[in-house]
């Protein structure tokens, strides 16, 4: 039986830049994966405080990225403007194409994942395997939710009803390095620039809005755009794509010899931008314990449960956050938007709170 230190599953980007940490720290690992499907282009609103980690430990900055100094949050009519005053030095987020952040990790020419159409797990005191494949570790680090109900992993979902799409735009106005987030008649729409004239949405909503958004014409869909966000002249550059929106809370104090990172131990609203970064501060803590520990065997029960309890206010901030949120402005909107005003205006003529916001951000 083939042996190694960890089994890693998944094939995504947290996955990839863990095996980039994993190669570093010369520990050796297996990297299995379900069937491939065809990557769809996405961009994601990066921590910049990750960007500095990743460049720190691994010498490489990320291929290309975007700055956002500005992110104005609307309230119906009310706004709260975040800008780089009231986030440090730098920006509040980093726009990255994920095609981008793919072509970053090939420059570590790392093995490919290796396709399994299934697992079943064994979990012994000394060690946990893989059985059909033949493989033992120490410890399994699961990324794919997909994966959870075949180790055992008990998962709260929670399906919201909500539907997202995802489009990319052209407009004669230029971003300006601003974000827009809407809350609009029980929608969320964020505007996401990843260029001076280009820009990603994300337009999440009950299901039959959606529905009603989709069989739109490209044209009407672009009106419907344009009449929130008030930019000039845009134009829909890609097919719409849409998918359900799920939350999830995932049981982890019974798991042997398994550590869950990135979508396999949290699914969030994407309303915040959130759940990338989730995946790339489990990849940063474990880094973290990886040098402060010393231990020879990452399945032993003492680190898991240090890595849980390292993860844990941060997952339940963000779920708690998203979840308020949502259920503010998409289940309830009616009744919970006039609320917003006071505090929009309380929170424009403080900078102290607009720099605690930002905190939470970066």
């Amino acid at each position: 039986m083939e042996k190694t230190k960890i089994i890693l599953l998944g094939d995504n980007i947290v996955s990839n830049i863990l095996k980039i940490l994993l190669h570093k720290q010369k520990i050796d690992y297996v990297n299995l994966c379900l069937p491939k499907k065809n990557l769809e282009t996405r961009f994601y609103a990066v921590k910049p405080t990750f960007y500095q980690w990743f460049e720190d430990n691994f010498k490489l900055p990320f291929s290309k990225f975007y700055p956002i100094k500005n992110i104005d949050i609307y309230f119906k009519q009310e706004k709260i403007t975040l800008a780089n005053e009231h986030s440090r030095p730098f920006s509040l987020f980093n726009m990255t194409k994920s095609d981008d952040i793919f072509q970053t990790i090939k420059h570590f020419n790392l093995d490919t994942a290796i396709e399994v159409n299934d697992i079943k797990v064994k979990t012994d005191i000394n060690y946990i395997s893989l059985i059909d494949q033949s493989i033992q570790g120490d410890l399994i680090i699961n990324t794919d939710h997909r994966l959870n109900e075949s180790l055992g992993v008990t998962e709260k979902v929670d399906n919201t009803q909500e539907f997202a799409i995802v489009a990319f735009f052209s407009s004669k106005t230029s971003l300006e390095n601003k974000a827009h987030q809407y809350f609009y008649h029980n929608q969320i729409l964020a505007i996401l620039p990843f260029d001076d004239n280009k820009f990603s949405i994300v337009l999440s909503a009950k299901n039959d809005v959606i529905e009603n958004l989709l069989s739109q014409s490209d044209q009407n869909f672009e009106k419907n755009i344009q009449k929130i966000c008030g930019l000039s002249s845009i134009s829909l550059l890609t097919e719409r794509q849409s998918y359900p929106i799920f939350q999830s809370k995932v049981k982890k104090n019974n798991l042997s010899r398994i550590i869950l990172m990135g979508d396999a131990s949290h699914r969030v609203h994407p309303l915040a931008g959130q759940g990338l970064n989730l995946g790339f501060g489990d990849i940063a803590d474990f880094n973290s314990l990886i040098n402060q520990s010393s231990y020879h065997d990452y399945g032993k029960a003492n680190f898991i449960k240090k890595y849980n309890i390292k993860r844990a206010a941060d997952e339940m901030f963000i779920h708690y956050l998203t979840s308020t949120i949502d259920a503010m402005m998409i289940k309830q909107g009616d009744f919970f938007q006039p609320l917003m005003k006071l505090p929009a205006k309380v929170i424009n003529n403080s900078n102290l709170i607009k720099k605690l916001l930002a905190e939470v951000m970066i």
